[in-house]
């Protein structure tokens, strides 16, 4: 068998490795391993994990070619990173991939459709914000780009920071803020931001500048505005543009099948309006839709290019699992142990019937078993766990992870369950979209429920057969069908990784208890 590795190595920097089948083998994100969020640069611990796979399979001489999303590197960032790819994979191609093929690669051929259109929306990559793409099975084919100066990722990420939070990384945040406020009055307030233009099938920025520059500007036209009516104005005027440029994109080259990738791919709550048109039978969100996910977009990129040489057809299934990190054995769970062993008890249980206990006493519960997730989202193997049918819990569990009162927190739902608890529900394992919520949901589950009556979900049926087993147990002991399911990490810091990095997280006390494969582990009092 061989391989391609995807590399990543700017925003969000990561790597992947996937086989000549299009099968992921590995992927995971830098900022895991050194602890700063969103790292950028050279992406050398993911690089040297791969390397390690590789060896346990005896198949460190199988990689064919290395693939890098994106072209553009200055001098500096060029060297490092060729370096690096030297030392731990030498003498094999490099092959340099535009980001927004990337972006449209993991979308698309990690669908499981044959034919798709295809929108990438980002704040910028290569000197492009997205493009419109039509995939037809073994090929990807660009009719649109939108210009870095016309970016409506970077509009939102201009409203995210003029508003107090962190461009490019709290996008989230003004969405959430949305909820509690309307928002129409400062509609026309928007429009003069940025607009789109029916004509061209693109976005036209009023500014006419970017960046910090744009901020700057935005600063002065909402001063003394209430920033809950900017944020919900923004996120309206965000759903209106896109809304109104799929629709014209549809018209024009009618298709079944949407995906949607990039940073702006993000947004759940436009993703359900989306996925609610009339034009569309299905769509497909990268979970890993922003630039984390670009190794994994160059490399069945390169595998795609490879197989058409050698005429083989490309049949990429719908992608199932993302458990595709690096795993951890009993001697790391016992060396993680032992430096904390004189201040937490530690004692072999059985997750799936503890847990159920730990919760129905409203304490927070850490989960840390088997391979770590690849993506923002954490599904179950990297998880903070709470009773969802306490509504307090969602203002408590913002307060000890340090985030803003308002961010609403998601549910796992055993999917069986879902027609009861979700509006026009289907199977949605990777938390990429928004549902509204029925009134047996909301009275049931208020922790996971947020202001606008929506919640974004990870349906379950048997990706995950541990963690289901669990939720089962909360279903068969205290009726839950659902329980709160954010992931494991204080607020401004990755997702934890290694057992390790679960045990910091426990004294610094975010978690009441954590369950690292079969052992629980307490604070001593």
């Amino acid at each position: 068998m061989e391989y391609i590795i995807g590399v990543a190595d700017g925003h969000d920097a990561g790597a992947a490795l996937v086989d000549m089948k299009g099968t992921i083998h590995f992927a995971a994100s830098e900022e895991r391993f050194t602890r700063i969020k969103h790292q950028r640069g050279v992406p050398l611990h993911t690089l040297k994990h791969i390397k390690k796979y590789l060896q346990k399979l005896d198949q460190e001489d199988a990689v064919k070619a290395i693939a890098i999303g994106g072209i553009f590197r200055k001098e500096k960032r060029l060297k490092e990173l060729v370096k690096a790819i030297s030392y731990y994979f030498p003498r094999r191609p490099i092959v340099f991939i535009d980001h927004h093929l990337c972006h449209a690669a993991s979308a698309f051929y990690t669908s499981g459709f044959q034919d798709a259109v295809i929108i990438t929306l980002d704040a910028a990559g290569d000197g492009l914000s997205g493009s419109i793409s039509v995939g037809k099975a073994s090929s990807i084919t660009t009719f649109q780009n939108f210009s870095y100066l016309d970016s409506i990722g970077d509009y939102f990420a201009g409203i995210t920071e003029a508003l107090g939070y962190k461009p490019m990384s709290d996008e989230h945040k003004v969405a959430s803020m949305a909820a509690y406020a309307d928002g129409t009055n400062l509609l026309e307030e928007m429009k003069a931001l940025i607009d789109y233009d029916p004509k061209s099938l693109t976005f036209r920025n009023h500014l006419g500048v970017i960046g910090h520059r744009a901020t700057k500007e935005i600063l002065k036209r909402i001063k003394g505005l209430d920033p809950f009516e900017v944020a919900a104005a923004a996120q309206r005027w965000l759903e209106t543009m896109v809304l109104r440029l799929i629709k014209d994109v549809l018209n024009t080259y009618p298709a079944k099948y949407l995906c949607f990738s990039g940073g702006v791919a993000g947004n759940v709550q436009l993703n359900m309006k989306i996925r609610n048109l009339a034009e569309i039978e299905d769509m497909w969100v990268f979970p890993h839709m922003g630039d984390g996910g670009l190794c994994v977009g160059a490399a069945l990129e390169l595998v795609t290019r490879y197989n058409k040489i050698d005429g083989a057809q490309n049949r990429y299934p719908r992608l199932s699992n993302l458990y595709l990190g690096p795993a951890f054995s009993e001697k790391d769970i016992m060396d993680a142990y032992s430096p904390f062993a004189n201040t937490v008890q530690l004692k072999k249980v059985a997750p799936e019937d503890v847990i159920p206990k730990l919760l129905d006493q409203n304490l927070f519960v850490g989960l840390v078993n088997g391979r770590m997730e690849f993506g923002p989202r954490a599904l179950g193997n990297r998880s903070l766990l709470a009773n969802p049918t306490i509504s307090q819990n969602q203002r408590l569990l913002n307060k000890r992870k340090g985030r803003p009162w308002f961010q609403p927190f998601a549910p796992t739902i055993l999917y069986e369950y879902c027609p009861q608890y979700l509006e026009n529900a289907f199977h949605s394992p990777f938390m990429t979209f928004a549902f509204r919520v029925t009134d047996v949901f909301a009275h049931s589950y208020p922790a996971v429920t947020h202001k606008d009556h929506t919640t974004r979900p990870q349906t379950l049926k048997n990706e995950n057969q541990a963690f289901r087993s669990i939720i089962k147990n909360l279903s068969d002991m205290l009726g839950f069908n659902a329980v709160l399911n954010t992931s494991l990490n204080l607020h401004g810091e990755p997702i934890v990784n290694s057992p390790s990095d679960s045990l910091l997280v426990l004294k610094k006390r975010l978690i009441d208890a954590l369950l690292i494969n079969d052992y629980l582990i307490k604070i001593s009092v």
